[in-house]
C-alpha cells in the first residue's frame, strides 16, 4: 500500500496492489513470472486532478518491479480493473482495455467479471450480497508492447483469480465446502 499525504499529515490517497505469481494450466505458479494487480486506488475529492494518483501510481508500479525482482520474479504486464468511471485515469497512465481478434478479424472488448470476494465458510457458495460484478479488464504490458500471447493473458489471469478470490482449505468449515469453492472458481475462469 503506497499513501499520499498533504503537508499536515492528513490522507489525501491510496494505492493497493500485489505482485501476482502467473499460474499455468495445470495450476502451478510461475517462479519467474508474476502481473502487477491494481487491487484499489483512492483519491480525496480536493486532491484530484493534480498528478498525485499518478505519482502515486507510478511509485507503487517501480515499488513492485523491485519487489518481483528480490523473488526471481519479472512482471509482463500490469494489470487493474476498472468501471467506466475510472477508465480515463487508467488511460492516464497507458493502460488500455484488453481486446482479442476473432477468427473473423474483429475486435472484442475480453470479457472480465469480479468474482465473489466473499465465500460462505461452510457451503463454499458466494456469501450472501457477495456477486459477480462485470468490469473492464485494463492491462499495461512492460515491454511497451500493444499485444499478448493468448497463454499469456491465460496464465496471467489465473494468477489474478487465484490471488483475488481462492481462499485457504482452513477458511471452511470442511472439505466439501473448501471443494466446491475451488469448483466454483475454476468454472469461472474457464
Amino acid at each position: 500500500v503506497h499513501v499520499a499525504e498533504n503537508s499536515k499529515g492528513e490522507i489525501k490517497g491510496f494505492n493497493a496492489s500485489a505482485v501476482v505469481e502467473t499460474v499455468d494450466a495445470k495450476g502451478k505458479d510461475s517462479k519467474t513470472s508474476a502481473t502487477w494487480l491494481n487491487c484499489y486506488s483512492f483519491m480525496s475529492p480536493d486532491a484530484r486532478g493534480q498528478g498525485v494518483w499518478k505519482k502515486l501510481f507510478e511509485n507503487q508500479q517501480e515499488s513492485a518491479v523491485k519487489d518481483a525482482e528480490n523473488r526471481g520474479l519479472k512482471i509482463g504486464s500490469f494489470v487493474t480493473e476498472a468501471h467506466g468511471g475510472a477508465e480515463a485515469v487508467f488511460n492516464s497512465v497507458d493502460m488500455c482495455r484488453g481486446y482479442f481478434i476473432d477468427k473473423n478479424g474483429v475486435y472484442h472488448e475480453a470479457p472480465y467479471k469480479q468474482l465473489p470476494l466473499t465465500w460462505n465458510e461452510r457451503t463454499g457458495n458466494p456469501a450472501s450480497g457477495a456477486g459477480v460484478v462485470p468490469e473492464h479488464l485494463m492491462i499495461k504490458m512492460t515491454s511497451g508492447e500493444k499485444k499478448i500471447s493468448s497463454q499469456d493473458f491465460q496464465e496471467m489471469m489465473r494468477g489474478v483469480y487465484r490471488y483475488d478470490n481462492e481462499w485457504d482449505k482452513e477458511d471452511f468449515t470442511n472439505q466439501r465446502a473448501y471443494n466446491k469453492h475451488i469448483g466454483y472458481l475454476e468454472k469461472m475462469e474457464a
